[in-house]
């Protein structure tokens, strides 16, 4: 019997709201072009198209059951290096290899230990975190805790449309990967059941290696586009990026444990909830002289009831089968 390797539902839903989403990021552009002083909205729009296309990316490794918090980290780190290599090149092509390369090879150095050592994927996220990390300080440490890079401002890669169009590509190749062709379908048997996908002959190294190549290249986009927003770059450009991915991720509806719950569209529902939701809290903060602490305090403990409903829906879902 041949494999059912075409997930047209899933395709189409994932499309749908991701030409949803684009059409009001467009209309938010015109209404722009029209003098409309919506330049705050745009500004959360610009952003949450970022987070999606790292959170994208993001989903092919929480998809099997492995864990994403080293991207956050590994985000910083090619803009590091992109930054880096911009700085000594003044080449914005150069820049763009240097963003996408480092977090791809991070990425995947990383899924290759973890096949190679039989380790457990939390103990390789958080080797990688501090890994990631590390690199990323010395780089900056290095430039004095800056890299000027001078860019940012009115570039067009600096532009809504810019990112919109990084956007449109990525959700496309993830399209054709997660849904036309059978990487999501089997890495979705993958999460939800380890020993039937050794008998169904899956391979867990190929798929992870796989998957880690995708979140890498979503970091590395992810990157490059934080890199044409600011003049300089040091370790707040991606402050709190490592954190709204788990928020999108469980504000999407995904469950962490990976399996057939995993969803393109929680990527991006999750990202732009994510985005505005913390503008929510922030605005509320404001007047607080913890607002910093306050606010974060006030997204763990959302995230740790979202969490719990979630654990406690898996487990309805496995006593009734």
């Amino acid at each position: 019997m041949s494999e059912k390797v075409f997930d047209k539902k899933g395709a189409i839903s994932d499309t749908l709201l991701a030409m949803g989403i684009f059409c009001l990021c467009a209309i938010s552009l015109l209404l722009i072009r029209r003098g409309m002083p919506w330049e705050y909205f745009i500004s959360l729009i610009s952003r949450a198209v970022v987070l999606s296309i790292i959170t994208m990316g993001a989903v092919f490794v929480f998809t099997i059951g492995a864990f994403g918090i080293s991207l956050g980290a590994s985000t910083l780190m090619g803009v590091s290096f992109g930054a880096l290599v911009y700085e000594g090149t003044d080449n914005i092509f150069l820049g763009l290899l240097a963003c996408v390369g480092a977090p791809v090879c991070g990425c995947v150095i990383s899924s290759a230990l973890s096949s190679l050592f039989s380790l457990p994927p939390y103990v390789t996220a958080a080797l990688m975190l501090g890994l990631f990390g590390s690199v990323a300080r010395l780089i900056l440490q290095l430039r004095g805790g800056e890299i000027v890079t001078g860019l940012g401002g009115g570039i067009w890669l600096n532009s809504p449309w810019a990112r919109l169009l990084c956007f449109g590509l990525f959700f496309g190749f993830c399209i054709l990967l997660y849904h036309i062709f059978p990487v999501g379908k089997r890495q979705k048997e993958l999460g939800d059941n380890r020993d039937r996908a050794r008998l169904l002959g899956l391979s867990r190294s190929i798929l992870s290696l796989i998957g880690f190549f995708v979140a890498g290249l979503g970091v590395g986009i992810g990157s490059f586009l934080i890199l044409c927003s600011f003049p300089s770059v040091d370790r707040g450009s991606v402050s709190d990026l490592g954190f709204n991915i788990i928020f999108a991720i469980i504000l999407g509806g995904m469950s962490l444990s990976g399996g057939s719950r995993s969803h393109l569209s929680s990527a991006i529902w999750g990202s732009f909830s994510a985005i505005f939701l913390s503008e929510i809290i922030y605005a509320a903060c404001a007047d607080s002289p913890l607002f910093s602490g306050l606010s974060q305090i006030i997204r763990g403990g959302i995230l740790l009831i979202l969490m719990a409903i979630l654990n406690y829906r898996e487990r309805n879902i496995k006593n009734r089968r």
